[in-house]
């Protein structure tokens, strides 16, 4: 297996990052009570390919993206 190198185009993502930060920005929550910021965080993250894990006992979601390599 090789290592795969990581590189973020800034542009490519520019717009997306800036609808993100202000839909979180316009759904203030408080702490340990994120529901909503949950359910945005959780669709957005499978909407680009990442499998979820969520908590049963308090607010939040873990995000993987797993590449399964070429053969």
């Amino acid at each position: 297996m090789s290592l795969v190198e990581f590189t973020f185009d800034r542009e490519r993502w520019k717009a997306y990052l800036a609808r993100a930060y202000q839909c979180l920005h316009d759904i203030p929550e408080p702490s340990w009570q994120e529901k909503a910021t949950t359910n945005y965080l959780k669709q957005s993250l499978v909407q680009i390919g990442y499998s979820i894990n969520e908590f049963s006992d308090c607010t939040g979601v873990i995000g993987a993206l797993v590449r399964v390599p070429l053969r």
